[in-house]
């Protein structure tokens, strides 16, 4: 498994878009339903980050993308993670979470804020193995918050 960060180009913009669409009926609320794959991919890949997960035939495997460019509050916020059903439990994730907190990092930013569906029950336990705490402030009554210092 190679994980890469994935730079600004139409080939990427395309790339990551196919993802999303490939995972998003493994999200609590279908991805489809909520974003316009294209233009979710090009501001991320504009404003953000996404690395990517790819087995050695290069099918994408998992994939994060968030944000780490609020210079003022110094505040990341991972906006999706997602990794193949038969990867999970594998360390993929891990990988991909590190990934992210390395970027996150180097970036400037001193915390992280991960949310997730409360039906996901998967992803909680994730970043509950992770030690990452509730961030009671930003819980809602569909989705739980984390928070972690960098």
């Amino acid at each position: 498994m190679q994980c890469e960060q994935l730079n600004l180009s139409v080939d990427n913009m395309e790339a990551l878009s196919e993802a999303l669409k490939c995972y998003s009926d493994e999200f609590a609320e279908p991805l489809s339903k909520r974003i316009d794959f294209k233009e979710y991919s090009k501001k991320v890949l504009e404003n953000g980050y996404a690395f990517i997960a790819k087995d050695y035939e290069e099918n994408i495997k998992g994939l994060v993308c968030g944000y780490a460019n609020d210079l003022k509050t110094k505040v990341a916020f991972e906006s999706t993670f997602v990794i193949d059903r038969a990867l999970r439990g594998s360390g993929v994730a891990k990988i991909l979470f590190e990934k992210q907190l390395e970027f996150c990092k180097s970036k400037g930013m001193d915390e992280i804020i991960f949310t997730t569906n409360r039906k996901n029950i998967g992803a909680a336990r994730f970043y509950q193995k992770m030690n990452i705490p509730i961030d009671e402030a930003n819980c809602t009554e569909k989705v739980i918050a984390y928070r972690k210092k960098l």
